[in-house]
């Protein structure tokens, strides 16, 4: 074959492995772009994700621990209708009738009825989770651990309006408030504008899971956004879980905290209205409205004390929600309301 022919033929066969290449390389490139773009809507999907459900997980505990300190702060008038009763008999005699309930009396009732306001008081410009960090350790739990004295030696219990909230932020604050799930503090810090709760859980998986930063290759950043996928399921899962739960549980106490309403209405009307202030003076059917509000305050303490989600490592971070506590108190209300119906 003559040289000029075996060069244009050597040059065309160069030139279509060259195409070759180019054309390879196109594709290369262009599932590689496609790959990157799939992977930053997935990301981004993720993050819209995880921060709604996390918001809805958060929300659903604020409104828990606020619905418990509620709950508590209204023993106050439950303790105030008490004392004008002579002769009433110790709560402890009450026969629970196989429903387990805490120990507890008329002057503890008051203590935590105090601190409960104050801590009201303390959330009003407080941030979102400052309310779930209490119904994460279980409100009642976390003020019976802070009940104490302020600074100056008085006792909380005694102090009333900015003092009796100033004491209760630094007695929650101090450090002791590692109750039930979470092992979360809530103190003035917290009260001021961290959040406590669901917004520790919220906040510390969209900072490690999806806040990350991710690589620039193609395949890596695949397998990165594969993996962020996985983690940030299994949080929205936790998420939904603790969102379902808290809601669940709010009804239950609602529920409780209905009854508890009707039976002090007819205390009150035989205290206020009919004037009977001993107990000896009250009838059979009187004593029995008497003993089933005691029953029913033990049962609301109970619920209030029940802590929503459990820390198992220790890290400050909800782990999982407690499941048996909540049902264990959702099931002894259910049956105590459905004797008293």
């Amino acid at each position: 074959m003559p040289l000029p022919v075996i060069i244009v033929a050597a040059a065309a066969i160069a030139g279509l492995a060259g195409a070759g290449a180019g054309v390879g390389g196109a594709v290369d490139i262009y599932n590689a772009h496609n790959k990157e773009e799939d992977a930053k809507r997935r990301h981004e999907d993720n993050s819209r994700r995880i921060t709604s459900d996390g918001n809805a997980a958060e929300g659903a505990m604020d409104e828990l621990g606020r619905l418990e300190l509620e709950v508590l702060d209204g023993f106050n008038e439950f303790t105030d209708i008490v004392s004008r009763i002579q002769n009433a008999p110790e709560f402890a005699s009450i026969d629970s009738q196989g429903i387990e309930l805490p120990q507890f009396n008329a002057s503890e009732l008051q203590e935590v009825a105090v601190v409960a306001k104050a801590a009201l008081g303390g959330l009003a410009g407080a941030g979102a989770g400052a309310a779930g960090g209490l119904a994460a350790a279980g409100a009642a739990s976390a003020i019976v651990s802070a009940i104490g004295t302020a600074s100056t030696g008085t006792a909380i219990a005694t102090l009333s309006g900015a003092a009796a909230t100033n004491a209760t932020l630094a007695a929650l604050g101090g450090g002791a408030l590692a109750a039930g799930g979470g092992g979360m503090a809530l103190g003035s810090a917290v009260l001021a504008g961290a959040t406590a709760g669901a917004g520790i859980l919220v906040g510390g998986v969209i900072v490690n899971v999806v806040g990350r930063k991710l690589a620039e290759d193609a395949n890596e950043l695949e397998r990165q956004v594969n993996e962020e996928t996985e983690s940030v399921n299994r949080a929205c899962e936790l998420f939904c879980d603790v969102r379902d739960s808290a809601n669940r549980f709010c009804s239950a106490i609602r529920a409780t905290r209905e009854a508890y309403s009707r039976h002090m209405t007819k205390i009150e009307f035989i205290v206020n209205d009919q004037g009977k202030t001993d107990w000896n003076e009250f009838t059979d059917a009187e004593r029995l409205v008497f003993e089933n509000t005691v029953l029913l305050v033990g049962m609301l303490f109970k619920m209030c004390k029940t802590n929503l989600t459990i820390d198992d490592d220790g890290d400050g971070t909800t782990d999982r929600v407690n499941h048996d506590g909540i049902n264990e108190a959702s099931g002894a209300s259910e049956k105590l309301l459905e004797r008293l119906s």
